[in-house]
């Protein structure tokens, strides 16, 4: 089968002009690998354990410095630890986008570059476009009236229509959170 084969092969390396690179580096290749794989390897444990003591040092630190993070100690080799870290995270990273925080704030929040943000940003603009609308629409009633309503209950603001708009923007987070407790 493999002789009948070949040619085959053989004119399909020709049409793509490969037939050089074929035998003389795929091939040599291969029978370099064959050999090593028929003869072993000589291995040094010695520096292997090196390189492994090393690994190991830089792991501990990345998992300190996660932790650090994070603000508190957790084990990152439990899926369910570390499930219920990231489900936090996206939590606050959602509830970020919800009180409509720059992607400027919340990639320095949240320790990402700010394209990533972005991209995040855009997927879960587009996966909870309703969410999203309806706080947009929440906040300019708010804006407009001057008070919250949720459940037949009224939050009066009174920054929600002042020309400042850091003060607004402060008035608008305070509602939105309102909102989410209630």
């Amino acid at each position: 089968m493999t002789l009948r084969l070949y040619p085959i092969f053989q004119d399909e390396l020709r049409v793509r002009e490969l037939t050089n690179q074929f035998f003389n580096h795929s091939m040599q290749l291969l029978m370099r690998l064959g050999r090593l794989e028929s003869e072993g390897i000589a291995i040094d444990e010695s520096e292997l354990d090196v390189i492994r003591r090393n690994l190991r040092e830089r792991a501990v630190a990345l998992k300190c410095k996660v932790c650090e993070m994070l603000g508190k100690p957790f084990d990152l080799d439990s899926g369910t630890e570390l499930t219920a870290i990231l489900v936090q995270a996206f939590g606050l990273l959602l509830l970020s986008f919800a009180l409509g925080f720059s992607d400027s704030h919340i990639s320095r929040a949240f320790l990402l570059d700010l394209l990533t943000v972005t991209t995040i940003r855009h997927g879960m603009m587009k996966k909870f476009c309703i969410m999203f609308d309806w706080l947009e629409k929440y906040r300019t009633d708010v804006r407009q009236n001057g008070y919250a309503s949720y459940g037949g209950m009224r939050k009066y603001i009174n920054t929600a229509r002042t020309a400042d708009l850091g003060k607004r923007r402060q008035a608008l987070d305070h509602v939105i959170k309102w909102l989410m407790q209630s």
